[in-house]
């Protein structure tokens, strides 16, 4: 009905597309919607992700200019790392300069210092009940030689984090959302991370923290953004772990005001994009 109607406008409609690329507004939407308590509504394997994150005592904090710098930090890392061009850190300011009351932005961060300083008291105590257990103890001495190994493995990553950060007691910021609040409804629109502290598990707390920060506005549903319509790739798969509803559209619709010059750009943007894949 809606799209004869459009039509009945001469609007050109640009099919149902399956592909994020195909237009400027991904036709299937990942959203997550509200619940009063969203932890219950996680998969398990998502609650034990988080767990990961308490473990490593990653902690959420959310505010808006104080925090832009290191959230364009984490959106460069994040652009280096996947070859794309995301947004600047003055387009972050326009944003929460344009919603003072509707944005946030939200940053994962980790103490390094005090985990290097938890691991180093564990490979004490470990090395110490490993010299008071007698040489026939192998099952208890080759559970211990694992613990050590994992405590080592920890103590050398947090060393080469010491070379770029310093080795301070301070909070490191690895991840990090900004997001809009819109009338009834939450959009996520850019996210980064430090690739480094992927272990950390840094962006599954975050992502709870900010539903409950969107529901507790009264927002209907957080919007993680779009996946390709054959819900198989990357971004389908991560956003899986906060039980989202897929939301799919008509698609989009062009309103041509001189036909002529609607095609022959039409034709360059096709030309252009086919260059670039």
């Amino acid at each position: 009905m809606y799209l004869d109607i459009f039509k009945s406008c001469k609007a050109t409609h640009h099919g149902y597309t399956m592909s994020i690329a195909d237009t400027v507004q991904p036709r299937f939407q990942s959203n997550v919607y509200s619940y009063e308590n969203i932890e219950e509504t996680l998969p398990k394997h998502t609650k034990r992700l988080i767990k990961d994150a308490d473990r490593r005592n990653v902690q959420i904090i959310h505010g808006q200019g104080e925090l832009l710098d290191e959230f364009s930090r984490l959106v460069e890392l994040t652009e280096s790392r996947k070859g794309v061009a995301l947004r600047d850190k003055e387009y972050f300011k326009t944003l929460l300069e344009n919603y003072p009351e509707g944005s946030v932005i939200f940053l994962a961060t980790c103490n390094v210092y005090q985990l290097d300083k938890e691991a180093k008291e564990k490979k004490v105590q470990i090395e110490k009940e490993m010299d008071a257990t007698p040489e026939n103890a192998k099952k208890k001495l080759h559970r211990l030689e694992d613990q050590l190994q994992s405590v080592n493995k920890d103590i050398n990553e947090y060393k080469k984090i010491f070379d770029e950060f310093g080795q301070d007691d301070k909070e490191i910021a690895i991840a990090g959302i900004l997001s809009i609040q819109y009338g009834n409804t939450c959009e996520m629109l850019y996210a980064g991370m430090d690739e480094r502290f992927k272990k950390f598990m840094p962006q599954y707390k975050e992502y709870v923290e900010n539903f409950k920060w969107a529901f507790d506005r009264r927002c209907l549903w957080s919007n993680m953004g779009g996946v390709e319509g054959s819900l198989d790739d990357g971004l389908t798969k991560f956003k899986d772990n906060f039980n989202p509803t897929i939301n799919e559209f008509i698609g989009e619709f062009d309103i041509p005001v001189y036909p002529i010059m609607y095609r022959l750009t039409q034709k360059a943007y096709e030309i252009l994009k086919s260059k670039h894949k």
